[in-house]
Formats: structure tokens, sequence, C-alpha cells
């Protein structure tokens, strides 16, 4: 079975992945693969997937990753993009290229 860094081989990039919880990641297989990757060329961000509806247990990427800032023209894509792998009980989520680590809110470690 592939691994997440065999499918998203940005994650090999992101510091401390060890740390991040994956349990609410999605794997990219089939039609959610072939979207996300149509997604990061078309955004030119790098995409994730995510279980609809799950949350992290501990460290979610979310909290250590940047999110991209998105034209409307990408917010676009993105929609479209999230309208064909949400059947499958997925959404995507876009953090910045290249990847910038999230600055803390102040009282967050």
């Amino acid at each position: 079975m592939p691994s997440f860094t065999d499918r998203v081989p940005w994650l090999d990039q992101v510091p401390s992945l060890s740390t991040v919880d994956t349990s609410e990641w999605a794997l990219p297989v089939g039609v959610v693969a072939l979207v996300r990757s149509a997604a990061e060329f078309l955004l030119q961000q790098h995409v994730m997937t995510y279980r609809v509806g799950a949350r992290p247990r501990g460290l979610g990427l979310c909290q250590v990753l940047r999110s991209a800032s998105l034209s409307r023209r990408d917010r676009v894509v993105l929609g479209i993009a999230e309208r064909l792998v949400q059947r499958r009980g997925v959404c995507l989520v876009v953090y910045a290229k290249p990847l910038a680590r999230r600055v803390a809110c102040p009282g967050e470690h």
C-alpha cells in the first residue's frame, strides 16, 4: 500500500512531519489522486486531501503550515476540484508554495 509521502511528495519537505497527526488525511488514490495533482498544477500551490468532517487528535498540518492565498480564479478551480472529490468523502486544503511555517498566534506554542 502506498504511503502518504509516496502520493503527496511535498510532504517530505514538512519539518517534523513525524509529529503531525495524520488521522484526518485521506490517501489520494484513483480519481482523488488525479484531481489533487491537477489542482496542484492549476493552482501552483501544494494541495492535501482530508476526510470530510475529520478533526486531528493531535497536531494538525494546518497548525504547522501556512495556507495559500488564492485569487478569485483559484477559488473557482478549488471549488470545482472539491466537488469532484466530495462524493468520495474527501475535501482539499491548499498550502503555500513554497512551504512556509504557520505563524503562531499569541499564546500558541
